[in-house]
């Protein structure tokens, strides 16, 4: 009652100024960064040639980078301008993930290894408390796998705007943490999509369960790959080591991009509005009035 005294006569606040589908955000904001990364490569190999595959080993390599490609000029410009557009979107993203785990989680019944019989000396007091320890202690995680989700889109941000040419030890720091951070999110995204019971919620959800899993299990594999020819190359100055490396990179890349990109069936019936007032007419709010 206080609130329809305090609103001002003939405001209303069922307008929709704007409406989309949040998945139509989550493919905008992985198609501009994929078609910004293959433009880099592209244009950098057809303007830059082989001077891209230069080491300090002084070795043959026969692909370079995904560093170096967006490391020189104008690729460079390209891919921080797909990153920065990228950003507020990625953040958009996190935050409905952890709304959609958090009401997954307080909608799932309990794992069937957690259930036990009751306890002669236990109340039902009791166990509504335990559950809603067990609860809080998701929710604790999810608030974890949010800010893991942030700092991977930090650090990738730090890889990108800082190159390698210009200060390789920061380059090298962000992308550890950018590498750390991802793996670290996308484990525990697969685990809260079990734990929530979201992936047993509908087709979508465990179709896109099953593409996560398969492609955090294929970016271990890669990254084991990835570890062993940097240090080839880095200590050994091995023949190819860079090469092998750089394609080890440009795998984790694409399926880092895969796994985020699942997000389109995460959010299949989502939305984002933007909702405000409406002036109505003072005559037919008189009459609203009146007939009241």
């Amino acid at each position: 009652m206080a609130e329809e005294e305090t609103r001002p006569p003939g405001l209303s606040f069922s307008h929709t100024y704007l409406s989309f589908r949040f998945k139509d955000l989550c493919i905008a904001m992985w198609t501009v960064p994929w078609v910004g990364m293959w433009t880099c490569f592209l244009s950098a190999l057809s303007m830059h040639g082989t001077s891209l595959n230069v080491t300090k080993c002084n070795v043959y390599n026969f692909i370079p980078s995904l560093s170096a490609v967006t490391g020189v000029s104008p690729q460079c410009y390209i891919w921080r301008a797909s990153v920065a557009l990228n950003g507020v979107p990625r953040l958009c993203v996190l935050l409905g993930y952890r709304s959609l785990f958090r009401s997954s989680l307080h909608g799932a019944p309990a794992p069937e290894s957690q259930i036990r019989p009751p306890s002669p000396h236990e109340g039902t007091g009791d166990t509504v408390a335990c559950a809603k320890t067990d609860h809080g202690k998701v929710e604790k995680v999810i608030d974890v796998t949010c800010v893991l989700g942030l700092i991977e889109a930090v650090a990738f941000s730090g890889v990108t705007f800082v190159s390698n040419k210009e200060n390789y030890d920061i380059h090298e720091k962000f992308f550890v943490t950018f590498m750390t951070a991802s793996l670290l999110y996308m484990l525990l995204t697969l685990y809260l999509m079990c734990r929530t019971g979201l992936k047993n919620r509908s087709s979508l959800y465990a179709r896109s369960f099953a593409v996560k899993r398969f492609l955090f299990g294929f970016i271990i594999m890669c990254t084991c790959i990835l570890l062993i020819f940097f240090y080839k190359h880095r200590f050994l100055c091995h023949d190819l080591a860079f090469s092998w490396f750089s394609l080890s990179e440009y795998f984790v890349a694409v399926s880092n991009y895969g796994f985020h990109v699942t997000s389109v069936w995460d959010f299949p019936d989502y939305y984002v509005s933007l909702v405000g007032p409406t002036m109505e007419p003072m005559e037919a709010e008189n009459k609203k009035q009146k007939n009241a």
